[in-house]
């Protein structure tokens, strides 16, 4: 190629944004592992309870301060700070908070059907408090959707969940 064919070329080449910046915009899949930090088994916890609740009687004293003392544990699994700030599509159930008509602003993400309804939650970093601009067709809660929007590592306790993580949401649609 000539010198004068690649001055010409210069300013193109100069203008045009990589295409690395280009799939930054786009949002990042990933999935409820993804949520979980290194280090922290919820399995482990559960057994951990299970044995120490073997060894006492059902109207035993200790029984309801290790509730809650489970309770606490699981309110407060850890977070992946890493994930503050970034763009994501988590694919999950909706758990209406509120409801307008047939829609809902604000709702939990879980990531299995039934989450929150049966006692008890699942853990605080496999809930995700979400919150949305424009109301969101709650057509079959019983369907998993794609959320789509910016996830903030952020404690929200409702009635249901205590949640780590909260999406301000773009858009939900069907999950296939």
């Amino acid at each position: 190629m000539r010198l004068s064919a690649l001055l010409l070329l210069l300013p193109i080449v100069a203008f045009t944004p990589p295409l690395a910046a280009a799939a930054d915009s786009a949002p990042r899949r990933i999935d409820w592992e993804a949520l979980i930090p290194p280090g922290f088994d919820a399995d482990a916890l559960v057994l951990e309870f299970n044995r120490k609740a073997s060894e006492l009687s059902d109207d035993a004293p200790q029984v309801r301060a290790l509730v809650a003392e489970m309770k606490r544990r699981w309110e407060q699994a850890p977070t992946v700070a890493t994930l503050d700030g970034q763009r994501v599509e988590l694919p999950g159930f909706i758990v209406p908070l509120d409801f307008e008509g047939e829609s809902a602003r604000e709702f939990l993400l879980v990531p299995y059907f039934g989450a929150c309804i049966h006692v008890p939650p699942p853990p605080a970093n496999q809930v995700v408090y979400a919150t949305a601009a424009k109301p969101i067709p709650l057509e079959t809660l019983q369907d998993a959707v794609l959320a789509t929007g910016t996830l903030k590592v952020e404690a929200n306790h409702s009635d249901l969940a205590a949640a780590g993580y909260h999406m301000v949401v773009e858009k939900v649609v069907p999950y296939p």
